[in-house]
């Protein structure tokens, strides 16, 4: 990493072993009424399985027992990551940071990038997410405004190639919601983004703050990889 890049001392990359019952279907009704509802459920969906992990066998961990440790012993920006196909949780640091973009490292190989709280790009992971356009998807998500905006993906293909992914994505805003997670509090706009394109349907979720910041949001990747839930403990 060169220029505005400075590492953070303090990283907490653990993968704890929780299963998070995250919605896992794509929806492809884009009106206004299901994208808001899409965006309750998967709210509800996720903070549920966040806030509780029991009557389930095997050995669990609490993330928000271990958001609350990392948040009392590790300084700087930190960032809950599950990815559901892994069906683990994670509180992460910040690993470099270059204008607008973050990237935040799971491990020493894997490592997520955001810019303005929308997913960048991925390493370290079957298919990864090689680069991301957002701006001006991203420019509604954050103004939690309607409309329609393009976003491009891009992704390797079997020569090596990164082969973009051309998706027009319909972003609706919905309700409020406020709650404390690991003694931080929340409160903002759910916004919906359902995406096609490329034989593909998606559909994106977010809580976003009164000045534009994503607290919260379960986002795509690619094919392989499928959904990420972010949530933002410390900024």
């Amino acid at each position: 990493m060169t220029g505005g890049t400075r590492r953070a001392a303090a990283r907490f990359a653990g993968m704890a072993a929780v299963c998070l019952g995250l919605l896992a279907g794509c929806g492809n009704d884009t009106g206004k009424t299901e994208n808001a509802r899409l965006a309750g459920l998967a709210f509800n969906e996720i903070f549920g399985a966040l806030k509780s992990n029991k009557g389930e066998a095997g050995p669990k961990v609490d993330p928000e027992a271990l958001s609350a440790k990392a948040l009392a012993t590790t300084p700087g920006p930190l960032l809950l990551v599950s990815f559901e196909k892994l069906g683990g949780a994670s509180v992460v640091g910040l690993y470099g940071e270059n204008g607008a973009k973050r990237t935040f490292a799971l491990s020493k190989d894997q490592t997520v990038t955001l810019r303005h709280g929308l997913l960048e790009a991925t390493r370290g992971y079957a298919n990864d997410l090689m680069s991301a356009e957002t701006e001006d998807v991203g420019a509604l998500i954050r103004g939690r405004r309607a409309g329609q905006a393009q976003r491009i993906q891009r992704y390797l293909d079997g020569e090596w190639v990164e082969r973009p992914l051309i998706l027009t994505c319909t972003v609706q805003p919905g309700e409020g919601k406020s709650f404390s997670f690991a003694g931080v509090g929340y409160s903002g706009t759910q916004v919906a983004e359902h995406c096609t394109g490329g034989g593909v349907s998606v559909d994106n979720v977010y809580l976003v703050s009164a000045d534009g910041r994503i607290l919260m949001s379960r986002q795509w990747v690619g094919p392989e990889i499928g959904n990420v839930s972010l949530q933002t403990l410390r900024p």
